[in-house]
């Protein structure tokens, strides 16, 4: 039996202190016990070519990002955030179950949405 490749989930960053950067999917766990999940990635330095960059000084890292039932998304806007009394919002861990039990395709665009949210709050720097 064939199976077809995995598909890589990448993101790709601001540049920090001059560095082209992207961020690729490396885990997803769903903590049950602690209702969050918990999303790696590793950032990547890029050449102006979008070429890896490994020096001395700079070398891939990982960043942990984490979707609980602290912070608020609206399902019906993209899971976009919001406020704790926006009559839509849901906790962000409850969302992520939500769609992983009924519309596991939709994960893969959560995973990135997240990423992108981490990344415009400084969260790969």
């Amino acid at each position: 039996m064939n199976l077809p490749e995995p598909r890589v989930v990448e993101i790709d960053l601001e540049p920090f202190k001059g560095i082209k950067r992207k961020a690729s999917l490396v885990s997803l766990l769903f903590d049950v016990q602690f209702s969050r999940v918990v999303i790696t990635w590793n950032v990547i330095p890029l050449d102006d070519d979008g070429n890896e960059l490994i020096t001395d000084m700079l070398r891939p890292y990982q960043r942990q990002l984490l979707a609980d039932n602290t912070t608020f998304v609206d399902p019906t806007n993209e899971g976009n955030y919001c406020a704790p009394d926006d009559p839509n919002a849901v906790g962000e861990y409850d969302f992520y179950r939500y769609l992983a039990g009924y519309v596991p395709t939709v994960v893969e665009d959560m995973i990135v949405l997240t990423g992108s949210r981490g990344a415009a709050l400084g969260r790969f720097d």
